[in-house]
């Protein structure tokens, strides 16, 4: 046997593997559909150039599923682009409220809270007022 004909061999070995994987494992399948997206890879390759672009993008990922299942459980619909990006943007640019969000996010990194308490946590999405955000966009607009 030739190497070229060794070298298919092992690939058609590595290909029926990972064809099997992929049948088993939802992560994979979810990932490798992921990673495929274009639109994803674009995001990807614009926002998570280093450790710190890592850590503030899911950030803002998970305080983003916060407000969108807050509203949801407020509201019983889902909550608009504009008003998600209006609130995200409150919460990002009142120092309160950003520094509830980033305890929010240390706590679900297991870390130490310094600033408040875990109990606090709890009322976050107590700080968002989405009426009076409603309002705002409505005048802005």
């Amino acid at each position: 046997m030739d190497s070229s004909s060794n070298q298919i061999n092992v690939f058609d070995k590595a290909s029926a593997s990972g064809k099997k994987i992929l049948k088993d494992n939802q992560f994979f399948r979810d990932f490798t559909s992921l990673m495929r997206n274009d639109e994803f890879k674009q995001f990807y390759n614009t926002y998570f150039k280093d450790w710190s672009d890592i850590q503030t993008m899911i950030f803002y990922m998970k305080l983003y599923t916060t407000i969108e299942d807050a509203y949801f459980a407020q509201y019983k619909e889902k909550i608009t682009d504009d008003l998600i990006t209006y609130t995200l943007h409150k919460i990002i640019t009142t120092t309160e409220m950003r520094k509830m969000a980033v305890e929010l996010f240390k706590n679900f990194k297991g870390e130490k809270l310094t600033i408040i308490t875990p109990n606090k946590l709890t009322n976050f999405t107590d700080l968002i007022d989405f009426e009076s955000s409603k309002k705002q966009l409505m005048i802005k607009n």
